[in-house]
C-alpha cells in the first residue's frame, strides 16, 4: 500500500503528567474519545490501522472514501496519524456514541450507521508524504506538511470538497499555552 518499514510505525500517545509545561517550545492538542488509527492511504486503497493492528476501513467507509479522494487530489500516497470520532452537531462526541459502530460487519448495518452516527478523522500528524518519510523530522515541519495536505480539501474548485472536509479535519493546536487548551477541554465537558 505505502512504504514498508523495518518495524511497525506507531503514533505518539498522550501521557499523564503532573502539571502543564510552559514556554513557546510546547504545543498542545486536545485528546479525543475515539479510535486512534494510522491511515495508510493511496488513491485506490485505504487502511485504518488501530493500535491493535486491526483495519477499521470497513467499519468507517466514509472516512476511507474521503482519504482516498484526498490522495487522488494530491496525486500521492501518505500515512497520517489521527483519531476517528463520532460527531454530534458536527462536533466530536464522547466515545460511547462511537461504540455501536466499532465492530459492525454487515454492509447494511454499516451503511445505516454512516447516516445515523456520522464520524470524522481528527488528524494529529503526517508520517509519510509521497516518497518522503517524515518520522525523524521535527514536529513543526510535519505539522506544516499536514496543514498543506488538509488545505487541499478546502479549495473551492473541488467538487464535493465539503463532504471530504466534514470527514477529514485537522486537530487544533495551541502553542505555548497549555492552560488555554485545558480551559477549552473543560468548556467542552
Amino acid at each position: 500500500m505505502t512504504k514498508k518499514f523495518a518495524k511497525p510505525i506507531e503514533p505518539m500517545y498522550a501521557s499523564i503528567g503532573n502539571g502543564i509545561p510552559t514556554g513557546r517550545q510546547w504545543t498542545f492538542e486536545p485528546k479525543y474519545d475515539g479510535v486512534r488509527v494510522l491511515a495508510h492511504v493511496t488513491s485506490n486503497a485505504v487502511a485504518l490501522i488501530t493500535r491493535n493492528g486491526n483495519d477499521k476501513a470497513h467499519q468507517f467507509p466514509e472516512i476511507a472514501d474521503a482519504l482516498a479522494q484526498l490522495a487522488r487530489w494530491t496525486r500521492r500516497a501518505f500515512v497520517v496519524d489521527g483519531e476517528i470520532v463520532a460527531l454530534v452537531k458536527n462536533a466530536p462526541a464522547r466515545f460511547q456514541t462511537l461504540q455501536g459502530r466499532m465492530h459492525l460487519k454487515g454492509t447494511t448495518d454499516i451503511a445505516r450507521e454512516v447516516t445515523e452516527t456520522p464520524t470524522a478523522l481528527m488528524l494529529f500528524d503526517i508520517l509519510v508524504d509521497g516518497d518522503d518519510v517524515l518520522l525523524n523530522r521535527p514536529w513543526a515541519e510535519r505539522r506544516k506538511r499536514l496543514q498543506q495536505l488538509v488545505m487541499r480539501i478546502k479549495r473551492p474548485m473541488r467538487v464535493r470538497s465539503n463532504v471530504v472536509a466534514r470527514r477529514i479535519r485537522l486537530t487544533p493546536s495551541v502553542r505555548g499555552n497549555g492552560k488555554a487548551m485545558v480551559h477549552r477541554a473543560r468548556q467542552d465537558g
